[in-house]
């Protein structure tokens, strides 16, 4: 997949030829403005289609034909495409204002024979059937009628997705489903965390189990009701929880909370007072109407019922601050039984037989607190499609697990649960590198250190590492430390030698991974920070 890849410059180098000079600020600035909506908007992957207004050695003008918005990119290898010419660009995104480009159909002659192609297919030629068969040409994949003809297929019947996606999971042998190509985009533009979905997810199931109820009508105190009604819906969850005796610690967590909050409120509630039938009926048929156990308290003239029961009081602020605090402990007793449960630790990582456990795990017990939390509340609620698109992110990574070897691991250590991603190549015979040389690609994202690229070869004893990071200080903390790692490894008997640089991030682990799929290399991602 050769092609140019071009960076975003400042759109104030964006020639204004031909406009009025007191125009020149006002549409640049306009311009901009259009340019980073674009941005925001756009994933990995998409394609922007664009006219080429100018071009040196160095850098770049175009202008998008479907939005309008000139944009000036410098391009990285010296390639100049030609002036006037219609560009198809594929988008890397690296943040919510800044993209890197890649031409696909720079070389004449496949856009000729892609043209070709698809006439001699009987189908349309548009953009998106262009890049469909271009996308095709790069991944090897056949072109003839049939194979583009079931190819063009799936593009036609999701407009709205970037052909990419399409493509990618057709190469992946992946059915290309709303709910694959929903995880695919989620890959791609790297929110597919684990972790990040367990926090979500104990959010929702929070806000579900103390969702405000409606109060009882000419109710004298709204909060008192509705912490009432909230502690009743999360005994009701514990109860479905019981049945599927599988999470017992889950279930006695929150029954010690519902059930210290109940404390709670009888200690503070203060009978107002418990009043002497007061009314005209005869003593003797007031207390036949007590004895007869088939008349329901709905039977019982208004009057007497007003009058005999017994009255709750409780300040509004506080049952307020306890309906708060009853939310506020779910969530963090769902939080600390997915990190203590549905993750790793150190020395469990390493074994197969715990990640195959634990993927288990998620999968059945997810879904059975989702069938628990129906019970408790019969409605549609905001965890139950959260959960869903959890296991659907399992279901996705296991289709995604035939074409590239790949498991994520969600992870716990002293700062809480992280997340890691393990992407794997081996060759035919499940051998290393040639003359025994086995190279590793990690992606960190670390909280201080940001974006973290670590390629690694290692033949026998020896390792060759090179660091590439974001920023010269991001560089300096690593060559700094770098004694602490060479002394690890020299203890276990390795030799290391180091390089670093500083260079942008151009493509997502998931993209390095599909375009290397075939070769023999080892590639990681994680997204916590290891401290030295």
């Amino acid at each position: 997949m050769q092609g140019i890849p071009l960076s975003l410059l400042n759109n104030s180098q964006v020639s204004a030829a031909g406009i009025n000079n007191v125009d020149v600020s006002a549409v640049r600035e306009e311009n901009d403005r259009a340019l980073l909506d674009l941005i925001k908007g756009i994933s990995n992957g998409e394609t922007l289609l664009g006219k080429v207004l100018s071009s040196d050695e160095a850098s770049y003008t175009f202008k998008t034909l479907d939005t309008g918005v000139t944009i000036n990119a410098k391009a990285e290898n010296g390639v100049i495409l030609t002036k006037g010419a219609t560009i198809l660009f594929e988008v890397s995104k690296l943040s919510d204002s800044e993209i890197t480009l890649r031409p696909l159909n720079v070389n004449t002659s496949s856009s000729v024979t892609a043209e070709s192609a698809l006439k001699a297919a009987g189908l349309p030629v548009n953009n998106r059937s262009l890049e469909l068969t271009v996308r095709n040409m790069e991944y090897g994949n056949p072109i003839d009628r049939k194979s583009l003809t079931e190819s063009y297929r799936d593009v036609a019947l999701n407009p709205e997705t970037p052909v990419k996606y399409i493509v990618d999971l057709q190469k992946m042998q992946i059915p290309v489903t709303n709910e694959n190509l929903e995880q695919y985009k989620a890959y791609l533009n790297m929110k597919n965390v684990f972790v990040e979905d367990f926090s979500e997810i104990a959010s929702a199931l929070s806000d579900s189990l103390t969702e405000i109820q409606e109060p009882a009508q000419n109710s004298e105190n709204l909060s008192f009701p509705k912490i009432m009604s909230n502690i009743e819906t999360v005994e009701e969850f514990t109860v479905a929880l019981d049945k599927n005796e599988t999470m017992p610690e889950l279930s006695e967590a929150v029954k010690a909370l519902a059930g210290e909050v109940r404390e709670e409120i009888n200690k503070l509630t203060v009978p107002a007072h418990t009043a002497t039938p007061q009314t005209d009926m005869p003593k003797d048929e007031v207390a036949s109407l007590f004895k007869q156990p088939a008349v329901k308290e709905t039977e019982l003239p208004e009057r007497l019922l007003a009058e005999t029961s017994t009255k709750h009081t409780i300040p509004e602020e506080t049952a307020a601050n306890l309906s708060e605090r009853l939310k506020t402990g779910l969530k963090e007793v769902f939080d600390k039984f997915f990190t203590e449960h549905l993750t790793l630790n150190e020395q469990e990582l390493p074994d197969k037989v715990k990640i195959k456990d634990l993927y288990e795990k998620l999968y059945t017990e997810t879904r059975k607190i989702s069938s628990a939390l129906e019970e408790a509340v019969p409605k549609e609620n905001p965890a139950v499609p959260k959960i869903t698109l959890l296991n659907n992110n399992i279901d996705f990574m296991n289709a995604l697990n035939h074409f590239i070897p790949y498991v994520q691991i969600p992870f716990r250590g002293e700062a809480g649960a992280k997340a890691g991603e393990l992407y794997v190549y081996r060759n035919k015979s499940g051998k290393g590198m040639e003359n025994d040389e086995v190279s590793a690609f990690l992606h960190l994202d670390m909280d201080h250190l940001g974006p973290t690229d670590v390629y690694v070869k290692m033949r026998g004893q020896n390792v060759n590492t090179e660091f590439t990071l974001a920023d010269e200080a991001s560089l300096d903390f690593i060559e700094k430390h770098m004694d602490y790692l060479d002394k690890r490894l020299s203890d276990k008997g390795y030799s290391l030698t180091t390089e670093g640089k500083v260079k942008e991030r151009t493509k997502t682990p998931i993209e390095e991974a599909f375009e290397q799929s075939i070769s023999k290399v080892l590639i990681a991602r994680t997204s916590f920070d290891a401290r030295i």
